[in-house]
């Protein structure tokens, strides 16, 4: 027996060595990432400070005098570029000239240059957000400073939506939507959700209020209808985040689903961490039924066969989901009479799910049970126990539920 223990602590800590190898890969690859990512972003941004500098040339250089004063316009002109000529400070100079003389009032539309520097600035942004985010969730990843930050920062964007999400600006509108997609999600991460959540009601609300804006004559906000996937598919997620309004909410569900047909949209779905935002409505308290049933059938899309689908199961390969998960099942067996929920009295006050809703739990689990390594998570969490309850309760009630519980077991070797 002490000998079978020692192999077994054997295996385990071989199995811990080469998952902390796995995971030094990662984080050496993801650094180099960074790196390049870092110069490319330094590039970018020479590039674009000399843009400005040539726009403001062109700009100064195209300015007109002043139409009033037509008997002194000769002589001020006259002035200005003599003083330009014999100071260092020349383009300073004639500004200061033309501006005390002319009466025309400056206009607070911002110039292309000021657009160009949004859009670069928002990208930078959301690049270095989106590093911080490879694994989610992560309890040590965020801390209460980069909190505090990311909500300073959602102030300020909830108080630019007016002007950023104007539709004639759709690479501004991309970027901008992109920025406070990942800032939502680096405040919503599961250890920090639910505490200081009212903190950013007021920011989340204006956000929501404009994304959810429609046009003149139309029923639908304008973003839902964008031809650019990405754009819908970040408002979409940004609803899911910030919205509390259930008729809004199955809106942006319906388009969801209707975008998750298509495999190029599950692929951006994935690569953006989309699952985030669905995980708010699976987690308890969340109590309408609707909602969570539209969740679980995202998730079923999700499951189709794509080159998205082994990262999407690995985003679900964790504690936190597995957890989740497994509180779903007990809402399953809450609805059918069975009697293995021992624990979570607060369950009961949750909707209960019917027998189609444990099929579609049930395709998931075979799929997540293609990877070896939630053999652990599906241990941990009594899933093999429920999973024999169930294959051999519903052999009459659903023989496609008993099918799937079969694989997963197989899967599982058990």
């Amino acid at each position: 027996e002490t000998l079978q223990l020692l192999r077994e602590q054997n295996s385990e800590l071989k199995r811990n060595l080469n998952d902390l190898r796995e995971t030094n890969e990662k984080l050496v690859e993801k650094t180099k990432q960074a790196e390049k990512r870092s110069e490319n972003l330094i590039r970018l941004n020479q590039i674009s400070e000399q843009k400005i500098k040539e726009l403001e040339k062109t700009i100064e250089i195209n300015k007109k005098p002043p139409i009033a004063n037509h008997n002194e316009q000769p002589t001020k002109i006259t002035e200005t570029t003599s003083c330009c000529r014999n100071t260092s400070d020349g383009e300073r100079c004639y500004e200061h000239h033309s501006s005390a003389s002319s009466p025309t009032t400056i206009s607070k539309t911002p110039s292309i240059a000021s657009t160009d520097s949004l859009i670069f600035l928002f990208n930078w942004l959301s690049d270095i957000t989106q590093t911080t985010l490879t694994e989610w969730p992560s309890s040590t990843a965020v801390t209460s400073d980069a909190i505090e930050r990311y909500s300073k920062l959602l102030s300020i964007l909830a108080d630019q939506s007016s002007f950023c999400l104007h539709k004639n600006h759709s690479n501004l509108i991309l970027s901008y939507l992109k920025l406070v997609y990942f800032s939502l999600i680096t405040i919503e991460c599961p250890t920090t959700s639910g505490q200081t959540r009212h903190l950013y009601s007021c920011s989340y609300r204006r956000l929501c209020e404009q994304i959810l804006k429609c046009e003149k004559n139309q029923e639908r906000p304008h973003l839902f209808d964008d031809n650019e996937p990405l754009i819908r598919l970040y408002a979409c997620l940004i609803v899911l985040l910030t919205c509390n309004k259930i008729i809004d909410l199955i809106a942006c569900y319906n388009q969801l689903r209707l975008d998750l047909n298509s495999k190029p949209f599950i692929d951006i779905f994935v690569q953006n961490y989309g699952i985030v935002s669905l995980y708010r409505w699976l987690r308890p308290p969340s109590h309408h039924k609707r909602l969570i049933f539209d969740t679980i059938d995202l998730l079923l899309l999700l499951c189709t066969d794509s080159k998205s689908l082994r990262p999407f199961l690995k985003q679900l390969s964790n504690d936190t989901w597995f957890h989740l998960l497994y509180q779903l099942t007990q809402q399953c067996n809450d609805g059918l009479g069975s009697s293995t929920n021992l624990s979570n009295i607060q369950l009961l006050l949750t909707p209960t799910f019917d027998l189609k809703t444990m099929e579609k739990l049930g395709i998931l689990f075979e799929k997540l049970s293609e990877l070896t390594e939630n053999r652990r998570l599906f241990s941990k969490y009594n899933f093999l126990y429920i999973f024999k309850e169930w294959k051999q309760k519903f052999v009459n009630d659903s023989p496609f539920l008993v099918l799937n519980m079969k694989s997963t077991l197989l899967n599982l070797e058990q």
